[in-house]
């Protein structure tokens, strides 16, 4: 997976103050994310009219990556003592 891509995304949730609620999420969403990215790859054409194809892209192969999906919540959840 992209580093660059998926640091930018952790600091755009850290700055908009949803770094807890995504964390939260992937952990429990997590079973869904195949699911999720299926979906995107499917409407990777329907999207390209408002998003760069290739970010869709991006977001379904990091959905499909058990590994970057871990990498994600750890990082979203770093710093914060009531996680540990």
């Amino acid at each position: 997976m992209d580093a660059d891509f998926s640091q930018a995304w952790i600091e755009r949730l850290r700055a908009l103050g949803l770094d807890q609620v995504v964390a939260a999420w992937l952990e429990v969403a997590e079973p869904l994310t195949l699911l999720a990215a299926q979906l995107l790859w499917v409407a990777q054409p329907g999207l390209a009219l408002w998003m760069d194809p290739a970010e869709v892209g991006r977001w379904a192969a990091a959905l499909e990556d058990p590994q970057t999906l871990a990498n994600w919540r750890a990082a979203l959840q770093e710093g914060n003592p009531g996680d540990e």
